[in-house]
């Protein structure tokens, strides 16, 4: 899939320019808190100090704790952009995990979905045959992928002309698994978060992008090769 993507890019003559907004590898420890620690990338993470993240991207709940954790970004989206939202998962155990962007800051000791004002993935129970994947647009909720899936998910949002409508498709590893139309103009905070239950999760890598808008047809085809390096990048 790599080398079919890079050959259709290759023919396709595209030249944008990219910028990496927010990246973390989580390189710290689990003896220190995620709170104040800062991204690799792009700014400094807020996050729940009385159940915290860790500074290595895990998280372990043993009191059925709903905690999440942000940057703000430097500003909003903007028009004639695509923004590529990815994470990658080492290990994840029972219960929800989040990734979105909202358009303020979260509180970290409630819940993401109950917050409603913007827009995530969630993922429940990497790896177990019985997952799903859930999109939140706002109020909206909808679960297009049922069965084990792969621990890469992104978030591609192409902003056209209008922030107002628009285009959000959700992929887990390459393959396409949902789509929806959506206002972004006030997104300004990454989020993540956990939602109760016993479990742990293990988060590799986060990464938000931006490039601009190519032609119509090679739009899709910009959105795999982002997904299709992180997930070579992996390996």
């Amino acid at each position: 899939m790599l080398l079919t993507v890079g050959s259709l890019l290759a023919a396709s003559a595209i030249h944008v320019s990219a910028a990496v907004i927010v990246q973390d590898d989580f390189s710290g420890d689990s003896a220190t808190d995620l709170n104040g620690t800062a991204a690799d990338v792009g700014g400094t993470w807020t996050a729940d100090t009385v159940y915290p993240w860790k500074a290595d991207g895990s998280y372990d709940s043993t009191a059925f704790n709903d905690k999440s954790a942000f940057i703000a970004l430097s500003g909003s989206l903007e028009t004639g952009t695509i923004y590529t939202l990815t994470a990658t998962v080492g290990s994840h155990t029972d219960s929800f995990f989040y990734l979105g962007l909202h358009d303020a800051a979260p509180s970290t000791s409630s819940r993401l979905q109950a917050q409603d004002n913007g827009i995530q993935m969630e993922w429940d129970a990497i790896g177990d045959t019985a997952a799903n994947l859930h999109i939140n647009a706002g109020t909206s909720e909808s679960r297009p992928l049922t069965g084990a899936y792969n621990n890469t998910l992104s978030m591609v949002i192409n902003t056209g002309s209008d922030l107002t409508t628009a285009n959000v498709d959700f992929y887990s590893g390459a393959s396409l698994v949902g789509s929806v139309t959506y206002d972004v103009t006030d997104l300004n905070h990454l989020v993540m978060g956990w939602e109760g239950g016993n479990g742990a999760v293990d988060i590799d890598s986060v990464t938000f992008s931006s490039q601009a808008v190519p032609e119509p047809s090679s739009t899709a085809l910009i959105g795999l090769a982002g997904i299709g390096f992180i997930l070579r990048r992996r390996r």
